[in-house]
C-alpha cells in the first residue's frame, strides 16, 4: 500500500496523541495524592461489570444503554481489524489465515452492521427524541459521523477489494464469510477497473486517516472518556459513594487550609473525574435540585472545573508581562469565580448523581469539601445554617436541645 506513508501517519498521530495525553496526565501528577489501589479483586470485578459489561448503562436506561454498549463492544471487537488495516499499509496481502480468520471476518461484518445501526439510532435520538438531559452539540454529531464513516469505508474497502481481487485465493475465501463486504462487491460489479481502484485505495487511506485522527481528537474533546472511563471505574471509591464524605483532621497544626479552595486542592482522582465526565446528563434526570430548577447542573460543574483547570495550567506557564518570569500566579478561589455560591449550596447531597453515573464520577465529596473550606476557612455559609451551628456548638446537636 505505502510503507512510508503509513509510517508517517503513525508517527504524526502517535506524536499528537502522546503530547495531548501527556498534558492531562502531567496535571494529575502535580495534583494531590489519593491512594486508590486497595482491594484489587473488588476493583477488577467492578471493572468487568460496570466498565466492560456496562451494567449501569444497560440497567438505568435500556434503549440508550444498549446503544452505547453495542457501540463500545463493537469497537473492542474491531480493534483487531484496525490493527490489520494499519499493517496492510506495509503488506497489502496481510490477512488472518485459516478458520480463525474466516470466523473473525464473519463476526467483523456483523459487528460493523450493528455499530452502524446504533450510530443511526444515536442520530435519531439527537435529532428527533432530544432527551432533556442530553446536550445537543456539534461535537456529538461529529463523533457519531466519524464512527459511521469508519464502518462505511470498511465496507467500501472490502467491496472494492473483492471486486478487484476475487481470483486471489485468500481474497475469495474471505469473500465467502464477509457478508456485508460481499454485498457491496455485488453493487460494484461491472464498474471500470480504474473506478474500483479509486474506491479501494480511497476507502483504505481515508479509513486509516480518520481512525488515527479520531484517536487524536479524543484527547482534546469531551469524548476523552473513551480513554479514561475504564481507569476511572477501576479506581472508584469502593464504599457507598454518597457516604464517602471527606474527613478532616482539625487538630493538624501543619494544615494550611481545609477543604477545596482552588483548583490546586483537587486530588489526581478528582481531576480524572473531570476528564472522564461524558456530559451524558444522567446525573440530572432525578436530581432533586435540578428538577426543581435550582442553580445546579452537575455536568455543568464538571465542565466548568475542567476548563478552569486547563486555563489555570496555561496561566502558570505564562506569567503576566509586569511580573518576573519566575513569578507564580496564585490560583483563584473556585467559589465565586468558577462555581457560584448558590450552585455549591444547592446540592442536597442525596447521592443520586453517583448512583446514576455510568463512569462513577464522585460528585458529593468534592462539593462537600468545597463547603468545608467555605465554612472553616472563609466563615461563609447561608444564614439558615446559623441556628444549626449554634446548636452544635452549645448543645452538640443541630436542634440546640439541652440535656435533661
Amino acid at each position: 500500500m505505502g510503507p512510508i506513508a503509513i509510517t508517517i501517519m503513525i508517527l504524526v498521530a502517535g506524536g499528537f496523541f502522546g503530547y495531548f495525553g501527556w498534558q492531562k496526565f502531567e496535571l494529575m501528577l502535580k495534583a494531590k495524592p489519593d491512594f486508590r489501589l486497595n482491594n484489587l479483586p473488588a476493583r477488577l470485578k467492578g471493572l468487568w461489570e460496570y466498565g466492560i459489561l456496562q451494567k449501569r448503562l444497560r440497567k438505568n436506561e435500556k434503549s440508550a444503554g444498549w446503544m452505547h454498549a453495542l457501540i463500545f463492544w463493537g469497537f473492542c471487537l474491531l480493534l483487531l481489524r484496525s490493527v490489520v488495516l494499519i499493517l496492510t499499509g506495509y503488506s497489502e496481502d496481510l490477512h488472518i489465515p485459516g478458520v480463525l480468520g474466516n470466523a473473525y471476518t464473519a463476526l467483523k461484518d456483523v459487528v460493523e452492521v450493528v455499530v452502524l445501526g446504533m450510530v443511526s439510532y444515536a442520530f435519531y435520538r439527537r435529532t428527533v427524541v432530544k432527551p432533556a438531559r442530553l446536550t445537543i452539540s456539534f461535537e456529538g454529531f461529529l463523533i457519531l459521523s466519524l464512527i459511521g464513516y469508519l464502518m462505511i469505508s470498511d465496507f467500501v474497502f472490502d467491496g472494492a477489494k473483492f471486486a478487484l481481487f476475487h481470483d486471489v485465493t485468500h481474497v475469495a475465501e474471505e469473500m465467502r464469510f464477509a457478508i456485508a463486504g460481499s454485498a457491496v462487491a455485488m453493487l460494484f460489479k461491472g464498474l471500470p477497473t480504474a473506478v474500483l481502484e479509486a474506491l479501494y485505495y480511497g476507502a483504505y487511506w481515508t479509513h486509516v486517516g480518520v481512525l488515527m485522527a479520531f484517536g487524536v481528537y479524543l484527547t482534546k474533546s469531551k469524548h476523552m472518556h473513551v480513554i479514561t472511563a475504564l481507569p476511572n471505574v477501576f479506581l472508584r471509591t469502593l464504599e457507598q459513594p454518597a457516604l464517602a464524605i471527606p474527613k478532616l483532621d482539625l487538630e493538624d497544626e501543619n494544615a494550611e487550609s481545609f477543604g477545596i479552595a482552588t483548583i490546586n486542592d483537587l486530588t489526581w482522582k478528582q481531576e480524572l473525574d473531570l476528564f472522564t465526565c461524558t456530559e451524558c446528563g444522567r446525573c440530572l434526570s432525578s436530581c432533586p435540585t435540578y428538577v426543581t430548577h435550582k442553580p445546579l447542573s452537575l455536568k455543568g460543574v464538571n465542565d466548568d472545573l475542567k476548563h478552569h483547570l486547563f486555563a489555570q495550567a496555561g496561566t502558570h506557564s505564562v506569567p503576566p508581562e509586569d511580573e518576573a518570569p519566575s513569578a507564580v500566579v496564585e490560583p483563584v478561589p473556585l467559589i465565586g469565580n468558577v462555581i457560584s455560591e448558590d450552585t455549591m449550596w444547592a446540592c442536597t447531597t442525596c447521592g443520586f448523581c453517583e448512583t446514576a453515573c455510568p463512569v462513577f464520577i464522585e460528585q458529593v465529596p468534592r462539593i462537600v469539601s468545597m463547603r468545608q473550606n467555605q465554612v472553616l476557612m472563609e466563615g461563609n455559609f447561608p444564614e439558615e445554617l446559623n441556628k444549626l451551628f449554634s446548636g452544635l456548638e452549645r448543645s452538640s446537636n443541630p436542634w440546640g436541645l439541652g440535656y435533661d
